[in-house]
């Protein structure tokens, strides 16, 4: 079904397909939509996003798919009390 899947943490996952990077829960659905070339996580509640068309990075917020941190940073490393 994916190109390419990790592994689940806390029941969800980043998976790839037909080049598109998604993000599921262990039922298959789809968390974010397909519009982000780049996904890691951050923790459970966040992931380090980057937009296909900039390349830029940003946080968004997992459960609302807000963006906490706009997509406006080259790089974004780790976070550690909440700070990148």
């Amino acid at each position: 079904q994916y190109d390419y899947a990790y592994n689940f943490i806390k029941g969800l996952t980043i998976v790839y397909k037909n080049e598109k990077t998604i993000f599921i829960n262990k039922k298959g659905e789809t968390i974010l939509p397909p519009v982000y070339n780049t996904l890691f996580f951050v923790d459970n509640k966040r992931v380090v996003i980057s937009t296909i068309h900039s390349r830029k990075r940003g946080v968004l917020d997992i459960k609302s798919k807000k963006l906490l941190v706009d997509t406006t940073f080259n790089y974004i490393s780790g976070f550690q009390n909440g700070v990148a």
